[in-house]
């Protein structure tokens, strides 16, 4: 069930993706993807969060796969991820990768380095893909508000967390790795 926030925040609306792939090249580049960065665990709650959040910044990288994000209780959340997820799981073993083209190579690495060690952080992953997200669907708010919003609807998050996230996303941003 998703949280309730402000209006200004419209927690239905999603960050919706043109030229999107077809369902077995989305799967296929979810397996190229989750192998590459040595992250994939459909079977516990913190390793569907990551697997959220890594997909959600991928795509804010440049890489198309299709998924719409909207609100939900841990931030972005798409539910065609997750059953694409669920669905690499069960078959992991017979799903082909494909190769991946240039651009979408260099959104991969781009990834890797904005994630870093933190890649399996899930609690990391989840403040930066909700600020972020909050960011791009509510581009007029400052930063005190964006982050008055998490501390309501995150209360596990404190006020330091939120900046540091915050300080990382704007200067990971500013020095020219931009998010689509």
């Amino acid at each position: 069930m998703g949280i309730l926030m402000e209006n200004t925040f419209k927690p239905h609306r999603r960050i919706e993706q043109s030229g999107e792939l077809k369902l077995s090249e989305r799967i296929n580049t979810l397996k190229v993807v989750f192998k590459r960065l040595e992250s994939f665990d459909v079977t516990t709650s913190r390793g569907r969060i990551a697997i959220q959040k890594i997909i959600y910044f991928l795509q804010a990288f440049g890489i198309n796969l299709g998924y719409s994000f909207s609100w939900f209780i841990h931030g972005p959340y798409s539910t065609g991820l997750m059953a694409d997820a669920f669905a690499l799981d069960k078959m992991c073993d017979t799903v082909q990768e494909r190769q991946l083209a240039d651009e979408e190579e260099q959104a991969l690495e781009k990834l890797s380095v904005f994630l870093g060690d933190r890649i399996d952080d899930y609690v990391w992953l989840e403040l930066l893909g909700s600020i972020h997200f909050l960011r791009a669907i509510a581009p007029l708010l400052k930063k005190d508000e964006i982050i008055r919003q998490i501390l309501v609807h995150q209360e596990y998050f404190t006020e330091e967390m939120c900046d540091e996230a915050w300080n990382y996303l704007v200067k990971f941003d500013s020095r020219g790795d931009r998010f689509q």
